[in-house]
């Protein structure tokens, strides 16, 4: 199968392993490079809420956990510094979905926090989650709740203005 001689049989294999390992970096590397490259495009315009700038997203099929806190870290970081942004991104795989939530600077002053937010997308995901007052990601099994979560995201937002 290796096509090599029985002597040589464990340092074929070994390197055949290295060599797909260092692939699969490299095929990692240039998927979240599009990602970014393509931030506006995933993430697109955002809304106004009150005082705060909401962006909610789907990322593209097959996208990681790992790779989606990339995007929205990268994103938060595109938005201007006298924004309060509130990015709430999404990404499903294997039937699960991850989410991350993030908040800006000036978001964090107005009062809002990524944990918050993010805890209204995952009750509608069954899922939990957390994070620091900045960035929060969790997980869970609905990935049907996705957009009853974004809507969630939506009236809490609301509520913090009128309330």
């Amino acid at each position: 199968m290796v096509k090599a001689p029985a002597d040589q049989l464990v340092e074929r294999i070994e390197n055949t392993i290295t060599a797909l390992k260092d692939a699969e970096r490299d095929i990692s590397r240039f998927k979240s490079a599009q990602l970014v490259a393509n931030v506006e495009g995933i993430t697109g315009a955002g809304e106004d809420i009150g005082d705060v700038r909401l962006w909610t997203f789907i990322a593209p099929q097959g996208t990681t956990p790992q790779e989606l806190r990339e995007l929205v870290t990268h994103a938060r970081g595109r938005v201007h510094h006298d924004v309060a942004a509130v990015l709430v991104g999404a990404a499903v795989a294997d039937d699960s979905v991850a989410v991350v939530a993030a908040c800006s600077p000036r978001a964090l002053e107005r009062g809002r926090q990524a944990p918050q937010v993010l805890s209204c997308v995952m009750t509608e995901v069954d899922g939990r989650g957390g994070g620091k007052p900045d960035m929060a990601q969790g997980g869970g099994p609905r990935t049907d709740g996705i957009a009853a979560g974004f809507d969630a995201v939506r009236t809490h937002l609301r509520a913090a203005v009128t309330g």
